[in-house]
């Protein structure tokens, strides 16, 4: 599939604080506040033949970087920026067309050009929640199918932002496994000050999960009032933001469990779909504490 010829905005990486929105008071201001509705993905009729089948063209290799530049796309490489190995594209929503329709976000795409077909994609749930004083705390992530099977939809997956005491939480879930064993577990992003946490100097983020929780229901893997911190948590990706002058945004990098390949390829693409989305949302301001807390209010049960 192309892209819908939209122009490419470029990201410019600043301080979160500069980037951020005031809170500004709104009619919405209220503990009861509905979210912000999600819009109807389009059609896959016409769309399914032209969706890239599960596998990546390439396999994810423990480290993997983003580069960008004022002039140029996001290319998702390898070991330099010379071993370019997705090719990423801005989608407006402006258009309404490919598989965000309406949805501004971000297209993978299955090789390193546009013009390969799209792998997955992710981005705000309508134009509305894309705007930062409605401090939506969702974001939608679409994946291949679980089963390889061409003709079916793409499957449709959310991260959720929330506070926890001094930390910024961003949570999904996700298949994990190998071949047709696959299960739901839930993972969370949490984020990691500059300069405080040595293993993301620069700023980013923890990915954590709790590999000992008993059973695979998801819903025994809730998140707790307590950060996750403690020993039952396992560390399987790190996210570091470039620095500010670099043409690198940022740098994943797979840790133990989800290095050692167990966790399977879909849940990688998941890290790494989800890890473009916290670099749109840092852009905007959008991963400040003071934000999603404000999203918390607004928009609490």
């Amino acid at each position: 599939m192309t892209g819908d010829k939209e122009t490419e905005p470029a990201l410019v990486v600043g301080s979160e604080d500069q980037a951020a929105s005031p809170l500004v008071a709104t009619k919405a201001d209220s503990p009861t506040a509905p979210p912000p509705e999600r819009e109807p993905l389009p059609s896959y009729t016409d769309q399914a033949a032209t969706l890239a089948t599960f596998t990546p063209h390439r396999p994810f290799p423990q480290v993997l970087s983003a580069y960008s530049s004022s002039l140029k796309p996001i290319k998702l490489c390898g070991s330099s920026a010379d071993d370019v190995l997705f090719a990423v594209e801005t989608h407006t929503g402006y258009s309404g067309k490919t598989v965000l329709g309406t949805k501004p976000g971000l297209l993978l795409h299955n090789g390193t050009s546009k013009q390969d077909p799209i792998l997955a994609a992710v981005g705000d749930t309508s134009q509305l929640a894309a705007r930062a004083y409605v401090f939506s705390p969702e974001s939608i992530i679409l994946l291949p199918p679980a089963a390889d099977i061409p003709s079916a939809p793409m499957a449709t997956e959310y991260m959720h932002a929330r506070t926890s005491g001094d930390d910024v939480l961003f949570f999904f879930e996700v298949e994990v496994g190998l071949g047709e064993k696959l299960h739901r577990r839930q993972f969370i992003w949490k984020k990691a000050k500059k300069g405080v946490d040595p293993d993301v100097k620069q700023g980013g983020f923890r990915l954590e999960w709790r590999p000992s929780v008993a059973g695979d229901d998801p819903g025994s893997l809730g998140v707790s009032s307590s950060s996750p911190v403690d020993d039952q948590w396992e560390t399987v990706a790190l996210l570091e933001w470039g620095h500010l002058l670099s043409r690198k945004m940022f740098t994943v990098q797979f840790l133990g469990s989800g290095l050692s390949g167990k966790l399977g390829e879909r849940w990688r693409l998941m890290v790494v779909m989800t890890a473009l989305r916290l670099l749109l949302l840092k852009v905007k301001g959008r991963t400040a504490k003071s934000h999603v807390a404000a999203g918390e209010k607004l928009y609490k049960n």
